[in-house]
């Protein structure tokens, strides 16, 4: 009888454990992409602010020009080299003819310029971009003024994408607390599918219908007119603005396959364990 006793008592603190062990793996995970079931009642566990390992995070929530409108507020100041930009972009658009420009985006490794593959047309569910073999490359196209090799606040446009979405962009990550990314903190992006027109360049984050928020139910904003083309180099890069119109400086990686951007690489490993690799893209022009 004792022993039988002992034996229950064992088992149950035995089955205690365990399920204790999975409860803590399931919160903590070791990629991001662990998380990401698609199921709006698992995001639900994001909602709760999380630090970064340095301490930082994000506490006010700028209103963004639609909502200040809407409360009869001013508009926020737009900075110079914002208007510049949007200026340019508006003299482009009336008056100088446009050359399309057809190709792919290479994968490679920042340290040392290896090839890992090129963004994907197959993504995670329809949700983010990936990076895969060549010959599952995602065609994208692209507008210059005519004369011109490179431009800055561009949008690409997908041929071949299964997101359902005709826009290359930026999608906020589902574990951030706002959409803002910086120093110091975890806040990452995706590279989501987006719907048209988009958001013009430089502006702030807008809550338009994305390949992320269509997969997993979670309402995320997105910017679409981010990209940054040298077409003599083939460099590409993007710049997402925040809330304030600041635009941190970016950095890209992958994690697994996935493809993630922010402004603080070391920020969202800390966050998710699991090792990443810094990126750049490559532009390459089809024939």
């Amino acid at each position: 009888m004792r022993l039988s006793l002992l034996s229950l008592l064992l088992t149950t603190a035995i089955s205690s454990w365990v399920c204790g062990a999975s409860t803590l793996t399931a919160r903590q995970c070791y990629t991001e992409l662990e998380c990401s079931s698609f199921d709006a009642s698992l995001d639900a566990r994001s909602a709760a602010p999380a630090p970064s390992s340095s301490g930082f995070m994000f506490h006010r929530k700028e209103l963004t020009h639609g909502e200040r409108i809407a409360r009869g507020l001013t508009m926020r100041a737009i900075s110079a080299h914002s208007q510049y930009r949007s200026n340019v972009a508006r003299a482009e658009t009336s008056s100088v003819p446009k050359v399309t420009y057809r190709g792919t985006i290479e994968v490679k490794r920042q340290d040392n310029g290896e090839s890992l593959g090129y963004v994907s047309a197959s993504t995670f569910n329809g949700a983010q971009y990936r990076y895969q073999a060549q010959a599952s490359a995602l065609i994208v196209t692209v507008d210059l003024p005519a004369g011109q090799t490179s431009g800055e606040g561009l949008t690409l446009t997908t041929e071949n994408s299964d997101t359902g979405f005709p826009l290359l962009g930026l999608v906020q990550g589902r574990d951030n607390t706002n959409t803002d990314i910086a120093s110091g903190s975890y806040h990452y992006l995706y590279l989501g599918g987006v719907s048209s027109p988009g958001t013009p360049p430089d502006s702030a984050p807008m809550t338009i219908a994305n390949s992320y928020t269509s997969a997993s139910g979670l309402s995320r904003a997105s910017e679409t007119s981010v990209w940054n083309l040298d077409l003599a180099t083939g460099a590409l890069s993007a710049q997402w603005t925040n809330t304030d119109l600041s635009q941190p400086e970016m950095q890209y990686w992958t994690q697994g396959t996935a493809l993630y951007s922010g402004a603080d690489a070391a920020a969202f490993s800390s966050r998710y364990p699991s090792p990443i690799i810094r990126l750049t893209y490559v532009f390459h022009i089809l024939p």
